[in-house]
Order: structure tokens, then sequence, then C-alpha cells
């Protein structure tokens, strides 16, 4: 999903090319959010890069 967010997709499209509800994307991205304690998608981008999680 971290690959989808760093193209710049929305969760209405990572939902609809994954096959998942919106509100399970949305979900998903609030945990790697808070998780990884940033405040935004390209910040989780950046450190999943870093630790070559990508």
């Amino acid at each position: 999903m971290l690959i989808l967010i760093g193209r710049g997709k929305s969760s209405k499209e990572i939902a609809e090319e994954l096959s998942l509800s919106i509100h399970t994307v949305s979900r998903h991205r609030q945990n790697i959010l808070q998780k990884l304690q940033v405040s935004n998608s390209a910040q989780a981008f950046g450190i999943a890069r870093e630790l070559h999680l990508l």
C-alpha cells in the first residue's frame, strides 16, 4: 500500500485497485502514519524508503 501512496494515489484509487473498501484503506493509512509517528503520507513514504521497506 505504501508504494501506491508514494505514487500519489488517493485512498479511493487504492481501494479500487486492491478491491478493498475505502474505509479499510483509510484505516490502514492512519495506522501507518501512527506507527511511523508522522503526520502525512509523504513523510511515511520517505521513512519507508530510508528503512529499505520499499
